[in-house]
C-alpha cells in the first residue's frame, strides 16, 4: 500500500508540479479543492437518502425531489447573490 502511495503523486502530476508543490499557496488551493471535492460527496449522501425515503412513489417524482435536494446549494447561492444584488 505504501508502495502505491508513492507513487502516486508521479503519476498524477508532472515532475514540474512536484517540485512546486513546496509552495504555501499551492498547497492551500489544493486543500480547498479537496475540501470542495469531499462536501460534493458528502451533500451526494443526503439526496440519496431522500430517494431511498420515498421508495413507495413513482421513480419520476423520486428522481426530481432527489435532484431538487441536490441542487438546494446552489438555489441558495444563486437567492443571496439576488438579494446581495439589489
Amino acid at each position: 500500500m505504501t508502495r502505491w502511495l508513492g507513487l502516486a503523486p508521479g503519476l498524477l502530476l508532472s515532475s514540474e508540479a512536484l517540485a512546486d508543490m513546496g509552495n504555501f499557496t499551492d498547497g492551500f488551493i489544493y486543500t480547498l479543492v479537496a475540501i470542495g471535492v469531499l462536501g460534493v460527496l458528502a451533500w451526494t449522501l443526503v439526496p440519496w437518502l431522500v430517494y431511498r425515503s420515498l421508495r413507495g412513489h413513482g421513480i419520476a417524482l423520486r428522481v426530481l425531489v432527489a435532484a431538487l435536494v441536490w441542487t438546494m446549494p446552489a438555489w441558495a447561492l444563486m437567492g443571496t447573490l439576488a438579494i446581495a444584488a439589489l
